[in-house]
């Protein structure tokens, strides 16, 4: 049987581990976070200089006013022959 003091050292050892290891899970989540905030960052950055370039573009080169179609003058509906009548002639 193991002594007491052979136990207590054994549970000691045992916290101690599960709080290295606690500790460095925590630093791992906090890099993992930085690297995740600063690739957002550097996107972020990256579509912004994008918007701008494409404003800049626009404001350099406006694009051609776009022109109205032009009004279609409306048609009389055409009458077949055979519908006219001698009697409307008169």
């Amino acid at each position: 049987m193991a002594s007491p003091k052979t136990d207590a050292e054994a549970r000691y050892a045992k916290v101690q581990k599960r709080a290295a290891e606690a500790t460095l899970a925590v630093k791992e989540a906090d890099a993992e976070s930085r690297r995740v905030t600063d690739n957002t960052a550097r996107l972020k950055g990256l579509r912004l200089a994008k918007i701008a370039a494409e404003a800049a573009e626009l404001a350099a080169n406006p694009p051609p006013p776009k022109r109205k179609a032009k009004a279609r003058a409306k048609v009389a509906k055409a009458i077949p022959v055979e519908e006219l009548n001698a009697e409307d002639d008169g």
